[in-house]
């Protein structure tokens, strides 16, 4: 009987810990779901967290940010908690592809009792015809017509930049974290 007692408190436990909220940007990384920044295609989850945490750049705690790089992928990924108005948190992540010029996306999270959703469309509002737009008015030739998403380390500010893959990169349009979703300006 107590032996009983004892495996189904341990559950209880484990189940508890398991499907703990996470609470730094790391333990939200490390939470994401396996098709996000799997280089390797691991299965295992162990191994997989093993692996995200080799693949660590930047780890910034204190300012909710992450960069991550891979020697099997050439560019970088990153992410970075926004913080709602009610104190919960909107998870970014982007993934950048450099070759000859770099490409990226951006997705927005939010994470709840184990279940990711995908909240993009309603924290940004932001289409291929508005950077069409941009590209247009800054007179960028169609061919060069490349961008990435760049999270902020330090602050709300989001920068959507051309994708020529320099640190010095020209920035196209900047987004605010308003605690609802992003403003340009």
């Amino acid at each position: 009987m107590k032996r009983i007692l004892f495996l189904f408190i341990a559950g209880i436990l484990f189940t508890t810990i398991a499907s703990a909220q996470p609470k730094t940007v790391t333990d939200y990384y490390l939470a994401m779901p396996s098709n996000l920044y799997n280089f390797n295609q691991v299965k295992d989850k162990v191994a997989l967290i093993k692996d995200r945490k080799k693949n660590i750049k930047i780890e910034d705690i204190k300012n909710g940010y992450l960069r991550i790089e891979s020697n099997d992928w050439e560019g970088f990924g990153e992410v970075a908690l926004f913080k709602k108005g009610d104190g919960s948190y909107i998870i970014g992540q982007t993934e950048v592809g450099c070759g000859p010029i770099c490409t990226g996306s951006v997705d927005f999270w939010t994470y709840q009792a184990g279940t990711w959703t995908n909240v993009t469309k309603q924290v940004l509002t932001f289409s291929k015809a508005d950077l069409n737009k941009i590209f247009a008015e800054r007179h960028v030739e169609e061919s060069e017509r490349a961008a990435y998403f760049e999270l902020p380390r330090v602050g709300r500010k989001m920068k959507l930049k051309l994708g020529e893959g320099g640190e010095g990169d020209d920035v196209l349009a900047e987004f605010d974290w308003n605690s609802v979703r992003f403003v340009t300006y």
